[in-house]
């Protein structure tokens, strides 16, 4: 059944509810005081919701959209639940200073209670505070971290610690010296993950972003996990080319280890160059493949191999010429991919097209 109230009366517009049963509500009229809230049961559901309450309040501060004082929050129930969610809460406070969209003091976090869960989350807490520097956002000092608990969880996050930090340096946007990184564990995970090490650093380069020597990788530890990723290694390198963009040498890759893995992926490798050429983004000569062992994976994805280069020709962003093709490897596979090669007019389950102002047929949109 569907009730419509009329809830507050503005000057030029009233300000009313819709709602469809106990679930769905629209609010419509002026958004200054705008309340959204839903409520779930006081049943025993299986996940701890019974008494969920998630609701947002926009105030009647002076902005625009009327956030000045918005506030935003879930809380989930106090129940026994199976994943230590039992008392999480979340929020948002939007403060009083006095950027344009009030967002000065932001302050956002969510706490997950204190029980014994299985995944190393019970004294999970997570928060972001935006700061009182002079950037146009009040992000100058804005810092944002993650802290999981220190039991013996069984995917090596236990004392996972991630957070980043936006500098004080000369960029426009306070990111000269921004640092973002995470580290997972010491213990024996069964992932390959125990001495995972994540890490960006952006630069003091010429560009005008501050990220000339931008780098950033990840290390996925020695150990012989069951993926083929024990001594996976993933990094860019943004060069000191002549691009607007300080793109011209950019490089980016993926290496998986050398094991014999389920999924065809032991020597796979990934990469990208982005080119020299004169295209205004530097992607004339850009080229993009992965490549997928030779193992009798299940998927016929065996010899897998995908690419695409991107051309010389006249149109406006260097991609006249581009050719795009995927070949699946050379099995019976369930799923009828276990295709030899395809190339420009082939019939079956691949067909592609290259050449000048080409286009993809249907049947290769898988």
């Amino acid at each position: 059944m569907t009730n419509t109230a009329s809830l507050l009366q503005q000057q030029h517009e009233p300000w009313y509810v819709t709602c469809d049963g106990d679930v769905t509500c629209e609010f419509r009229g002026t958004p200054d005081a705008v309340t959204s809230w839903t409520i779930r049961g006081t049943g025993p559901s299986s996940d701890g919701r019974d008494a969920v309450t998630s609701w947002t309040i926009r105030g009647p501060g002076p902005s625009s959209d009327g956030r000045d004082a918005v506030t935003s929050w879930t809380i989930r129930g106090p129940g026994p639940s199976s994943d230590g969610r039992d008392a999480v809460t979340s929020w948002t406070i939007r403060g009083p200073g006095p950027s344009s969209d009030g967002r000065d003091a932001v302050t956002s976090w969510t706490i997950r209670g204190p029980g014994p869960s299985s995944e190393g989350r019970d004294a999970v807490t997570s928060w972001t505070i935006r700061g009182f520097g002079p950037s146009s956002d009040g992000r100058d000092a804005a810092t944002s971290w993650t802290i999981r608990g220190t039991g013996p969880s069984s995917d090596g996050r236990d004392a996972a610690t991630s957070w980043t930090i936006r500098g004080t340096g000369p960029s426009s946007d306070g990111r000269d010296a921004a640092t973002s990184w995470t580290i997972r564990g010491t213990g024996p995970s069964n992932d390959g993950r125990d001495a995972v090490t994540s890490w960006t650093i952006r630069g003091f380069g010429p560009s005008s972003d501050g990220r000339d020597a931008v780098t950033s990788w990840t290390i996925r530890g020695t150990g012989p996990s069951s993926d083929g990723r024990d001594a996976a290694t993933s990094w860019t390198i943004r060069g000191p080319g002549p691009s607007s963009d300080g793109r011209d040498a950019a490089t980016s890759w993926t290496i998986r280890g050398t094991g014999p893995s389920s999924d065809g992926r032991d020597a796979a490798t990934s990469w990208t160059i982005r080119g020299t050429g004169p295209s205004s983004d530097g992607r004339d000569a850009a080229t993009s493949w992965t490549i997928r062992g030779t193992g009798p994976s299940s998927d016929g994805r065996d010899a897998a191999t995908s690419w695409t280069i991107r051309g010389t020709g006249p149109s406006s962003d260097g991609r006249d010429a581009a050719t795009s093709w995927t070949i699946r490897g050379t099995g019976p596979s369930s799923d009828g991919r276990g295709v030899d090669s395809a190339s420009a007019g082939d019939d079956g389950d691949v067909t592609c097209a290259a050449g000048v102002n080409t286009a993809w047929t249907p049947a290769a949109s898988w």
